[in-house]
């Protein structure tokens, strides 16, 4: 079972994968934000190509553990995923 985990900033989109058996993992080029549609479709491939069973997506939250700004648009782009995934989110 692959995870693939997600750090997404504002202009890229750092990308890294576990092995089978979800122990270690390595890091995948970076993805350029380009479009909500563009981004998710190159996860798409990677999800595609890797035999991706999970998404990790880190989260942005502030010291005292409330949703900043950029968490809340993590947030909204997690939702985005969920909507052409049918995986663990």
């Amino acid at each position: 079972m692959r995870i693939l985990a997600l750090d997404v900033g504002e202009k890229n989109i750092g990308v890294a994968i576990s092995d089978e058996l979800g122990w270690t993992a390595q890091g995948l080029p970076t993805l350029k934000r380009q479009s909500k549609d563009r981004d998710t479709c190159a996860i798409a491939n990677i999800v595609e190509e890797k035999c991706v069973a999970e998404i990790v997506v880190g989260m942005p939250v502030s010291l005292d553990g409330s949703l900043g700004k950029k968490a809340r648009e993590v947030a909204g782009f997690v939702e985005d995923l969920k909507r052409r995934f049918r995986l663990p989110i």
